[in-house]
């Protein structure tokens, strides 16, 4: 199944845990089950990296069996001892795609106190425009753990929701950046700055990359003023503790050019 990436034993064993409890409990509403994200992409680092996985079905979920999924992730959250981030998403939704997408069912560790809790509502009807990115990144890299082949089961998604979600994303780093101090030094934020570099490679090149794709790209087409910044996070991307502290106003300025450069596309 995983042949082709790099990834842990231990990761092999928690992904395989996740789909057979999966399985059972979906029994023939299960369509498809993905991974995607930088297992997919082959840039998955052991300490920092999530475990992404899509599900599809072909009817909506029971208010109980949503109610089993939680108490599944909160076993596997401590089985596995790596953050999973999963979404149930409706077989129509992908036949005919709507943006922002509805799902039947998300669970991220971010959640696991108000599912612990069992204070998730699980019977609104949610959205996610995140969803969008996901469907891109698996349609062109994704592990196909059961059902058909992701290339083929997942949508094209117009260039137009592509970017609105990527760059929602690289809103929100741009944001939390901007509220930090403005001098001295500043342990650079990995994932906004690689974020915004692959942002920057989807609307420059129309390429969909991986976050270490994305900060490569960055070094050969960014302007030179940034290299520091950007090298900063992808060292700290492959090695976490590895980086050094940069002055926060050259973090400050690349924030400023890319979300300026993000903004004149997409608003």
């Amino acid at each position: 199944m995983f042949d082709s990436v790099a990834i842990p034993p231990s990761v092999q064993a928690c992904l395989a845990s996740l789909f057979m409890e999966y399985q059972p409990l979906l029994a023939d509403n299960l369509r498809g089950f993905y991974v995607h994200g930088s297992i997919a992409m082959d840039c998955f680092n052991p300490v920092s990296s999530d475990i992404d996985a899509l599900v599809i079905v072909t009817r909506p979920l029971d208010l109980a069996t949503k109610k089993q999924l939680g108490h599944l992730h909160l076993k596997l959250s401590k089985q596995c001892g790596k953050s999973i981030e999963i979404s149930v998403v409706l077989q129509r939704y992908l036949d005919a795609f709507v943006y922002p997408t509805p799902f039947e069912f998300h669970y991220s560790d971010d959640h696991y106190d108000a599912f612990a809790a069992g204070t998730v509502d699980l019977e609104v009807a949610r959205v996610d425009p995140d969803l969008a990115a996901h469907f891109v990144i698996t349609k062109q890299y994704g592990i196909t753990v059961f059902g058909p082949p992701a290339q083929d089961a997942f949508p094209q998604v117009p260039a137009a929701d592509y970017l609105d979600s990527i760059a929602s994303d690289a809103e929100w780093c741009y944001n939390n950046i901007m509220q930090g101090a403005s001098t001295g030094d500043c342990t650079v934020p990995k994932y906004a700055v690689l974020n915004f570099c692959r942002v920057l490679a989807f609307i420059e090149d129309g390429s969909a990359v991986s976050k270490r794709e994305g900060g490569q790209w960055g070094l050969a087409h960014l302007p030179d003023a940034y290299h520091a910044v950007i090298q900063a996070a992808l060292d700290e991307y492959a090695v976490a503790g590895s980086s050094q502290p940069v002055p926060c106003q050259p973090l400050h300025d690349f924030a400023s050019y890319a979300f300026g450069k993000i903004k004149s596309y997409w608003k």
